[in-house]
This record gives C-alpha cells, structure tokens and sequence, in this order.
C-alpha cells in the first residue's frame, strides 16, 4: 500500500482498464448483433455497458474515496468554451474520416454498426426503436467511455502532468476497442477528447462531442465514405476535406488560446505541473507500471488472435 502511494497510484487506472479489458474479451464471444429483434440487442448493449463499465469504475470510485470523486471536473461547460466544444467535434469527426479512408483505407460496410466487435444492421421501424438505438450505439457508449477514461483515469494521472495524463489515457482508451487496425485512430481521438475536456474544464464537454462523433458515425459517415471512394472526384474531395480540417484547426487552437487566456486572468487555470527533471522517470513509471504491462500483453495477443 505505501508503495502504491510513493508511486503515486501510477497501478490504479491500467488496473480499472484491465478488468474492463477482460470484460471486454468476454463480450468478444458473444454475438450481440444475432439477438432476437433490434430491440433484445439494443437492450443487451445498454445493460452489458452498465456491467462492463459501471460497477468497475464505481468499486473503482470507492476504494479511492469521496475526495477523489469530487476531484473529478464536472459542471457545466463555460460559455466562452463552447466554441472549443463545437470546433473540437468537427476536428473529431474530419480527423478520424480522414484516417479511416484516406490514409488507411479502410473499407466500409454502411449497412452495417461495428461497436466492439459485434455487427448491428442499422435499421428501425418507429420512433421508440430509433431512439433506442441511438441510445444504445452512440449516447450510453459515449457516456460510458468518458466517465472511464476522461473522467477516472485522466483525474487520477493529473498528477503526472497534461501530456503524460492524456498520452496513457488515449493509449488505455486505444487498448480496450480491440481493433489493431484503427489503434492509432482511437489513440488520436482520445488525445483530442482529452484536450477537449483539459480547456473547457468539464468532463461534459468531452462527452457531447463523443456522442455527437458516434451519432455521425451511425447515420452520416457513410456518405464521406461514397464520396471519398468516387474516382472521379477523389482528389479535389481530399484535398478540401484536409483544408476544411486545417482550417478548423486553426480556429480551434485560436479560440482555445483564447479562452485559457481568459481563465489565466481571472486565475482560475493552474494545470498540472512536472519539473523536468522528473518528467521522464515519471512517464516511465507510468508506463511500466505491472496493470500496464499486462495491458499491452492482453492487446497483443487479442490482436494477433483477431489476425489469424
């Protein structure tokens, strides 16, 4: 235990990810798109979710007390932060489109919702069926997630500094999807999820631009997938679609700036900080903490059963 404390509970959030991760190996056997009726399956995902995610990260909570919980940033997100919110969203969703099928090329099935290795048709009859669905593929995913990753983990490696608390997150965040292939997309994501929450302050901003990602993701990705797939017409889509990202870039890193300028002057922004000198024994701990270390053996050997 006071070892655990010297190290600062470097152990405690690869150890969360761990068992969510074995969790997770466990739903991997089981079809959730084969359930009887869009209904049982959307159902299915919302409670597996509570399981998976919910009594983990609230034992988690727990056995860390009530001072760590309220360290989490919550609240409402500040006005002259929404537009970090807005702009970091659009960022989310032409980053990741410009991974997935313009660097890496990856193919498309729009008929069909991939959410950790299970396939679901998208399809509905009625309004209460949609809005389960929605529910189920993009908000309780989205909420879920966030809660874990943004909001547990990320409290917990503050402590280490911004970019050592963001680079483990996003790396645990890559871990637990299982998809080798697009590790790299989820880590990106996650470190912008990160930075979404780190300037607006509030773990809800994070939440609303992953449920908004996951929403285009179902109904509206698709489309960019058509567009970037024509040949006639691939090379001046890309090439808009990356000066529309650069350009939103921008305004998202003005606008940032903007706002931490703002807070730096009314005092209310004292980020995290790691002297230099200990900087890089600190991420190696983090690092090569021994949950972590199971983590990565766990990934790759998923990942290379997930090949074969």
């Amino acid at each position: 235990m006071q070892k655990n404390k010297v190290e600062g509970g470097y152990s405690g959030p690869p150890a969360l990810v761990l068992v969510i991760s074995v969790l997770m190996i466990a739903l991997m056997f089981l079809d959730l798109g084969a359930a009887p009726g869009h209904i049982s399956a959307y159902v299915l995902v919302i409670a597996l979710h509570a399981v998976i995610f919910g009594i983990p990260s609230v034992l988690y909570l727990v056995l860390r007390g009530k001072s760590f919980s309220r360290s989490i940033k919550k609240g409402i997100i500040p006005r002259s932060a929404a537009g970090v919110v807005i702009l970091g969203t659009l960022l989310l969703i032409l980053q990741s489109c410009i991974l997935k099928f313009g660097v890496f090329y990856f193919g498309y099935d729009y008929s069909a919702y991939t959410l950790y290795g299970s396939s679901f048709q998208v399809s509905a009859s009625g309004v209460g069926e949609w809005i389960l669905m929605v529910l189920a593929l993009a908000i309780v995913p989205a909420v879920t997630e966030e809660i874990v990753f943004r909001g547990i983990i990320f409290t917990d490696y503050r402590k280490c500094g911004f970019w050592c608390a963001a680079t483990a997150t996003s790396l645990l965040f890559a871990f637990i999807h299982f998809d080798f292939p697009q590790f790299l997309i989820y880590f990106l994501d996650g470190l912008l999820l990160a930075w979404i929450m780190f300037i607006s302050g509030t773990l809800l901003a994070p939440v609303i631009a992953h449920i908004i990602y996951n929403v285009f993701v179902l109904f509206l990705e698709k489309y960019i997938w058509l567009f970037s797939s024509n040949p006639d017409s691939e090379i001046l889509f890309w090439l808009l679609l990356i000066a529309l990202y650069l350009f939103i870039l921008f305004l998202f890193i003005g606008v940032a700036e903007g706002h931490l300028r703002k807070l730096a002057e009314e005092e209310e922004f004292a980020p995290e900080k790691v002297s230099r000198d200990k900087l890089l024994g600190t991420f190696f701990r983090v690092f090569t903490a021994k949950p972590m270390l199971l983590e990565y053996a766990v990934f790759t050997v998923v990942a290379i059963i997930s090949a074969l």
